[in-house]
């Protein structure tokens, strides 16, 4: 007789002991048995998730306040493993080239693998069940990215992510074993980032205001692809749509040349003007300049995404790449962006301190902006966006001091004859 605890707690714990250090299984797994193990003050391996995100940056650091796994062992078939993680957080920079480790296979999780013993058929397809429908929660996620003089901070103050059925309902899904089909929401809720300047030092000296503040998102994920062994169909679909109602954009004058060094930075790295470690090992390959940044970019938004599908092996062709087609769609309901000027006072109350004074001059309103990419394979791309109504106003009187009238700049003449438009045939579209 099959216990499933004696597969599905080696699983998890396993992984876990992958991605954290200092973790011993065999001390946690008693808890796990008893549905529910926590553990707190957990350090990162940096090198592993480098290696297996292969994102041109590399992790500074990484921390887990506290992290707990509930296992609903009497009802695992029908409820989903929970993974609650309170306060994450991680600091980044651009990869330097040179500076990653040549990656590594680790050969005695391999052979341990193969010593052990197959599951049943039933118990297989139990397993793999369990695994596509665990639920991951966290709260407090912390991220920030330094460059130079820049410190890019964003936080989460709830993220979930958690298997859903056709209509987008969280639930608890079967998985067909040759034709697999999963979905995942992913709800994004008070997140805020900020841009801020720091000294010589390395400290900030005055935070300025967040350039996006508690705003709230929502992520539909399709993964699709054929697992049949005799089958020839290779072909495989990825799909992410991110959907918001409300952006509130706030740039100051200090921000908005921050933000254009982090743009043309993005699009040398995008061209490879920039080397990082994945475009060096695509240059490596022998093939164009051109196809080889293309192939870097689509392997990295490739590994963006959780690893649900199998591992390949070292005989698995590259060509595969060719039947797979990746979509990704951002839809926003109502984007603000607020411009402003500003100066440093003194402060009233600490003689020694200072802080930021705005002043706010301009206001662009856009409704039903959607944008959409599709890219297959490594030869063909598309994007494609729009915008519903754009406004544009002023929020201060003329610099020579005289006053105006009329605020408003200019607003598009076009009429919207139907609301929520810009999400038709996309996840978020009712009807």
């Amino acid at each position: 007789m099959f216990k499933i605890e004696s597969y599905i707690t080696p699983i998890i714990l396993t992984y876990l002991e992958k991605y954290v250090k200092n973790i011993r299984p065999e001390d946690s797994q008693v808890s796990l048995w008893g549905g529910e193990v926590v553990f707190q003050n957990l350090d990162l391996k940096l090198d592993v998730l480098e290696e297996e995100l292969s994102l041109p940056f590399q992790f500074l650091s990484g921390h887990i306040h506290e992290l707990a796994i509930r296992v609903p062992w009497t009802k695992i078939a029908s409820e989903p493993i929970v993974i609650t993680i309170n306060t994450i957080e991680f600091v980044l920079k651009l990869q330097e080239p040179g500076s990653r480790a040549a990656p590594r296979r680790d050969a005695s999780r391999k052979n341990k693998n193969a010593d052990e013993a197959p599951p049943p058929g039933y118990m297989a397809s139990l397993i793999n069940r369990i695994a596509n429908n665990i639920t991951i929660r966290c709260h407090n996620v912390i991220l920030k990215y330094v460059e130079e003089d820049i410190v890019v901070s964003m936080n989460i103050q709830q993220l979930s992510m958690e298997s859903a059925d056709a209509g987008w309902n969280p639930a608890f899904i079967d998985i067909s074993p040759t034709r697999v089909s999963l979905r995942k929401l992913i709800n994004i809720v008070d997140l805020t980032i900020c841009l801020d300047k720091r000294n010589s030092a390395g400290k900030i000296e005055v935070c300025q205001e967040p350039v996006l503040y508690r705003s709230t998102l929502q992520a539909r994920v399709l993964m699709r692809y054929s697992n049949a062994p005799a089958s020839h169909d290779r072909s495989s679909i990825t799909r992410i749509d991110v959907h918001s109602n409300f952006l509130d954009v706030n740039v100051s004058s200090q921000q908005f040349p921050m933000l254009m060094r982090l743009y043309e930075l993005g699009m040398a790295l995008k061209q490879g003007k920039i080397k990082s470690e994945t475009s060096l090992g695509a240059e490596g390959s022998g093939e164009g300049e051109g196809e080889a940044n293309q192939e870097s970019l689509l392997s990295w938004a490739w590994n963006l995404l959780p690893s649900f599908f199998p591992e390949e092996s070292e005989s698995d062709s590259t060509d595969d790449h060719e039947f797979h087609v990746f979509h990704a769609g951002c839809y926003i309901d109502r984007l603000r962006m607020i411009f402003k000027t500003q100066e440093l006072v003194g402060d009233s109350v600490v003689g020694t301190a200072r802080k930021i004074k705005y002043n706010p001059f301009l206001q662009l309103d856009l409704n039903g902006v959607h944008g959409e990419v599709v890219i297959c394979g490594l030869k063909w791309f598309n994007f494609s966006g729009g915008i519903a109504k754009v406004g544009l106003q002023s929020l201060e009187d003329c610099p020579c001091g005289h006053p105006m009238g009329i605020k408003e700049i200019f607003t598009s003449e076009a009429t919207v004859l139907e609301e929520n438009l810009h999400v038709r045939g996309s996840f978020f579209d009712e009807k």
